[in-house]
């Protein structure tokens, strides 16, 4: 893999570690090395850069919304929930609302599938469940995956020419981040 420097020098030094095709244009993650920004933004970037490969993958694979829930992507999404939830009470309240929000929606039905998959699978495997309710739990996760799929390309997550991390990523990235102590103090 090739490593370029980020066409935004003068705001970061960061490295372009992959280079994906989506629907026929470039999408950049870019893992943030050393930069002028503060932390509070690598941290986020951190959990971006691994929400937009799965999310570059998902809109590759027959089911997005399965693709993600079988590769954990339920972590990610929490992850940048709780740092939304933390940074709105101490930085850009309307901003990091928007965001937790925006993650809060994806991880709901991640784990809705996630809930009545076990379900589903503990009574496949007790004989004593009815198939009717086999069927009803499976009906629900399969509504669930559904749901999922409206849900990133409604948003636009996946499928689009700006994708929402992108568009979340920009907005974060301009905001006036705390230097590292103050962050901790607001911690």
């Amino acid at each position: 893999m090739q490593m370029r420097k980020c066409a935004n020098v003068k705001k970061c030094k960061c490295e372009i570690v992959q280079m994906c095709k989506y629907k026929n244009e470039k999408i950049t993650l870019i893992k943030v090395i050393k930069n002028n920004m503060k932390k509070g933004f690598e941290k986020f970037n951190f959990y971006l850069v691994q929400l937009e490969k799965l999310l570059v993958a998902a809109a590759k694979s027959k089911n997005a919304a399965l693709y993600l829930y079988e590769n954990d992507c339920r972590t990610k999404v929490f992850m940048l929930q709780g740092l939304s939830k933390l940074y709105a009470n101490m930085h850009n309240e309307k901003r990091f609302t928007k965001t937790k929000d925006a993650f809060k929606a994806i991880e709901d039905l991640l784990g809705a599938i996630d809930y009545y998959d076990n379900f589903y699978k503990d009574f496949l495997a007790d004989k004593n469940i009815p198939e009717a309710i086999q069927k009803a739990t499976l009906s629900k996760k399969v509504q669930s995956i559904a749901d999922l799929n409206f849900l990133l390309e409604d948003k636009k997550w996946i499928n689009s020419d700006k994708p929402k991390v992108e568009k979340i990523r920009k907005k974060i990235e301009k905001l006036d981040w705390e230097e590292e102590e103050k962050e901790i103090e607001g911690i």
